[in-house]
């Protein structure tokens, strides 16, 4: 076989089997310039407490089949592995392979503080033509703060509960017994009115210029009287089914008769007073 074929088929399989891996690895929460813990890493997670005023701070060296290299892509990813929520943070990594990865407990995502449960710590590298790697270093318990006490659950897309709408009940009419009361208050008074008018007028002078006035101008008065009367029933019926629209165009065809009768029936009212047959 060809030499060259051969160096070729080799650097494949080298590079398929090359693998990211991690290594001396250490974890250490300081608040305030004092060391609260320092664990290194061996093979499996490191617990540790995270109080509101520390911050987290992971050292460790990124190597490619045990050799020292600098990856493509290297990230921590904290998670709640309950909630499968998570956050991701990108690493620089320096030529040597030495990488740091530091966090204050205030730049954690507070939905993950205020589930108050243990969050996965995971070293993600990964390069062309290479298998990656995923390494769970430590598991850590951030302490409830204030902020994270004041958290509320956001909203998101999911089936929401039924709504069922109730609506307002049918409104109801006025009681019989009231409606009937202002009804005879409004014809006891109307029928005041013409009694104090035929106690003034008199009579026979009363009939006899409503005669008279019917006489010169009937349609006039006519046409007003029942004009005012069309307005009522219009009004009665709106209160009790009618709609608006209906109503507007009843008072539109109401209206004219109502202004046309009314003009006539006070012209004729005008003539009188001047001919001196009302005072």
């Amino acid at each position: 076989m060809n030499p060259l074929r051969l160096a070729a088929i080799a650097s494949t399989v080298a590079l398929a089997a090359a693998e990211w891996a991690i290594k001396d690895a250490k974890l250490t929460v300081s608040a305030r310039g004092t060391e609260l813990v320092s664990l290194p890493f061996t093979n499996e997670a490191v617990d540790a407490v995270v109080p509101p005023e520390a911050s987290l701070d992971i050292v460790f060296f990124t190597t490619n089949n045990g050799k020292s290299a600098v990856p493509h892509q290297s990230m921590v990813i904290i998670a709640d592995e309950e909630s499968g929520l998570e956050a991701s943070y990108p690493v620089l990594v320096r030529p040597n392979g030495r990488a740091k990865f530091a966090i204050p407990h205030s730049r954690l995502p507070q939905a993950l503080v205020a589930a108050q449960r243990p969050l996965d710590v995971k070293v993600i590298l990964g390069s062309f033509d290479t298998k990656g790697s995923e390494t769970v270093v430590a598991r850590i318990s951030p302490e409830a703060s204030e902020e994270s006490k004041k958290y509320k659950k956001a909203v998101r897309h999911a089936t929401k509960p039924e709504i069922k709408h109730v609506f307002r009940p049918a409104a109801r009419q006025v009681n019989a017994s009231v409606a009937t009361i202002f009804s005879a208050g409004a014809v006891a008074i109307f029928g005041a009115l013409l009694v104090a008018w035929t106690a003034l007028i008199g009579p026979t002078t009363l009939l006899g210029q409503a005669s008279g006035a019917l006489k010169a101008a009937p349609l006039g008065y006519i046409g007003l009287l029942g004009s005012l009367v069309a307005f009522e029933l219009v009004f009665v019926s709106y209160f009790i089914e009618t709609s608006i629209f209906t109503t507007l165009g009843a008072v539109s065809l109401i209206t004219p008769v109502a202004v046309v009768s009314g003009v006539s029936a006070l012209r004729e009212l005008h003539e009188r007073r001047i001919t001196g047959q009302r005072e």
